[in-house]
Parts: structure tokens; C-alpha cells; sequence
């Protein structure tokens, strides 16, 4: 068990069970992370933006990356590339890159559930191009006895269920370009989770937590190391960061 938080990426990743954060990972947590990076699967394995194949709680997280998979019978997914040995809770993430497999989706490539637990998408979005041979969807891809509630995508479909059990999937829709640029058009998108602002994310929403971590700030190069004193003054406006010697 695990607690994945803060991290991101922006390096080209490849291999079998690829992630652009984690490639595998069980009964553990990733929030609050990001990935920018183009992340390629192989073989007979699943890739992810965010994670490749496990179960547990992934949440906060985007990709803007583009997520291809080659291999024979695979998965890919902007967050998720599959669920596997348990299920999965997936909630307040986003994709923005294109995805490619044979089973693809904006969200989750393959996504179901176990007897003790639902898996579920909640408050997730999808912008990227999805293109596949198999079961493809905006949101997700192949999907079977699943929780979808308050996601949306630009274009159809938005996923391909392998049952019939149409009860868990609520407040699921298409919206225009222009739709998804306003939180209000987003129904259960909390304002205390998503913001939307033309200068960020091309007027998508996007998540607080990070934008409001991952910052540039411009700092002044202080000559003499051992000036402590002088090198905090330079990062004052930046929370939590002190310097010492």
C-alpha cells in the first residue's frame, strides 16, 4: 500500500505495463499528479498517463501526453490504462492527449468491478482523440458493472459497455468546446476542486490543487551561498521553502 502525491512527469516512457506516474501498483493512492510526457505500451500490457494497470484511488490527476499501445490485445487510457486484481476509484481527473489501442479511452481503457467493490469514474473529463480497433470510448473503453457519474466528453461515444446494466451511469453527457469552458454547464464539478480561467489550460478547467502548486517563480541568484539569510528573503513569496547551511 501506497500514497503517490506531488509528482509529475514530462519524459517519453515506454515498455510493457506503462505508466506516465506508476506502471503497476495495488491497493495504493495516486493524487495530485501529472503527466506530460508521451508514454507508448507494448506486448500484451496495458499503458496509462497516470498509471498503467493496479487498483485503489486515483485522483487530482491530468494528462496531457499522448498515449499510444501497439501490442495484441491491450489497453490504454489518458489516466488509466486498466484496473486489475480489484477495482479502482477514479475522480476528479482530466486528459487532454490523444489515445490509440486496441481498447481505448479518454479516462480508462478497461475498466470493471469486483463483488466487494464498485469501480468507479466520477467528476473526470476527456478532450483527446480516441481511436482503437476494439471497444473505444471518450471516457472509457470496454467497461463492465461500473459507477460513471457527473464526466463528460466533446465527442461520442463515450464508452462501450459489455453488459446491459445502465443504473450506475449518471449525469454522463457530450458537451461543446464551449460547454466544458464553463463550470456551470459541469454538473458536480465543485468549484473548490476546478477553476477555469483563458490564460490556463486553454480555458478547460483545471484542477486547484495543482495549478496552484506547480508554479514559475522567478528567483533572485544570491552570490554568496553562505548568505542563509539573504536566499530566504528571495524566496519569501514562495510558501514553505526555506534555505539553510
Amino acid at each position: 500500500n501506497s500514497n503517490i502525491s506531488y509528482c509529475y512527469n514530462a519524459a517519453y516512457v515506454n515498455g510493457c505495463t506503462t505508466g506516465g506516474i506508476v506502471g503497476t501498483m495495488k491497493n495504493s493512492t495516486i493524487k495530485n499528479c501529472f503527466n506530460e510526457g508521451n508514454v507508448e505500451g507494448g506486448g500484451y500490457a496495458p499503458a496509462g498517463g497516470i498509471l498503467g494497470s493496479g487498483n485503489g484511488w486515483v485522483m487530482n490527476d491530468y494528462n496531457r501526453g499522448n498515449i499510444t499501445n501497439s501490442g495484441t490485445n491491450t489497453q490504454a487510457g489518458g489516466i488509466v490504462g486498466e484496473n486489475e486484481s480489484g477495482s479502482i476509484a477514479i475522480s476528479n481527473c482530466y486528459n487532454t492527449g490523444s489515445v490509440k489501442s486496441r481498447e481505448a479511452g479518454g479516462i480508462v481503457g478497461s475498466l470493471s468491478s469486483t463483488t466487494t467493490m464498485t469501480s468507479t469514474i466520477n467528476c473526470c473529463y476527456n478532450i483527446g482523440s480516441i481511436s482503437g480497433e476494439s471497444y473505444t470510448g471518450n471516457l472509457a473503453g470496454y467497461i463492465s458493472t461500473v459507477k460513471i457519474l457527473y464526466s463528460y466528453a466533446t465527442q461520442r461515444p463515450l464508452y462501450r459497455q459489455y453488459d446491459s446494466d445502465m443504473s450506475q451511469i449518471t449525469s454522463v453527457s457530450i458537451k461543446s468546446s464551449s460547454e466544458m469552458k464553463s463550470l456551470s454547464n459541469l454538473s458536480g464539478f465543485s468549484s473548490s476542486d476546478w477553476g477555469i480561467d483563458s490564460s490556463i489550460n486553454n480555458g478547460y478547467p483545471y484542477l486547484k490543487s495543482l495549478e496552484d502548486t506547480y508554479k514559475t517563480y522567478k528567483v533572485t541568484v544570491i552570490e554568496d551561498v553562505n548568505d542563509s539569510a539573504a536566499i530566504n528573503r528571495s524566496f519569501a513569496n514562495i510558501d514553505g521553502m526555506l534555505f539553510s547551511n
